[in-house]
């Protein structure tokens, strides 16, 4: 899949990089794409998620319909998710936002948004002391 991709010029893909280098990384693209296994159901936000919606681009991701992260991008309207064999649906999609810089701009304004109202510090130790106090 990689060398059919390579052959592309506006595509990039980068293996690891140092953890201080992942925020510059993750603002440099102009869309991220993530494949997720379709048969996990995830219980928690995967932390990568996050650092891609908070760099402030529009993702597609794929994996399970039925997953937090499906339900998060439904309601952040972040980016696009799409079940596993959904190709043309992403290719189309891919094609829409790279002729589209408005609607990628809106998609990532939603994204980083979302992050800040739903898990910055600030709201996530007030959440955590709230329940604290409850107990």
């Amino acid at each position: 899949m990689l060398s059919q991709i390579c052959k592309y010029n506006f595509v990039s893909h980068y293996g690891l990089v140092p953890f201080q280098d992942l925020p510059s990384l993750l603002n440099s693209a102009d869309l991220h794409i993530l494949f997720q296994k379709t048969d996990v159901i995830d219980t928690v936000m995967p932390s990568k998620l996050l650092g891609m919606m908070a760099s402030q681009k529009p993702s597609i991701v794929t994996g399970n319909l039925h997953s937090e992260v499906a339900k998060v991008y439904k309601e952040s309207k972040a980016g696009y998710y799409f079940d596993g064999t959904s190709l043309n649906d992403i290719i189309n999609t891919i094609k829409d936002l790279k002729e589209n810089i408005q609607l990628r701009k809106r998609l990532g304004n939603n994204a980083k948004n979302y992050v800040l109202k739903n898990y910055s510090q600030e709201k996530v130790l007030s959440d955590f002391a709230n329940q604290l106090e409850d107990i």
